[in-house]
């Protein structure tokens, strides 16, 4: 539950995001932003880049020697880039 962020304005959700932790190589921590989203209409204000500082620094708290997104293994939202966002 702590690496699942959400930005609220009210009672609307304007982000998210979630992330995990793993391994990268033998003794050697990594953090992953599995999903992250932002509404279309409040894209281009910052909210993205506070939500992904916030990640980063929820992921390096807890021993993340690194920060990929998207990129984690089992991740089936975002399994690996479509053909259709090139």
């Amino acid at each position: 539950p702590a690496l699942g962020v959400a930005v609220f304005e009210g009672d609307n959700i304007l982000a998210f995001a979630v992330g995990a932790l793993g391994q990268m190589e033998k003794n050697r921590n990594a953090g992953y932003i599995r999903m992250m989203v932002v509404d279309r209409a409040h894209r281009r204000q910052g909210v993205g880049s506070a939500l992904l500082t916030e990640m980063e620094q929820r992921l390096k708290a807890r021993g993340a020697e690194s920060v990929a997104m998207f990129d984690c293994p089992h991740n089936y939202h975002m399994p690996g880039v479509d053909f259709r966002y090139t």
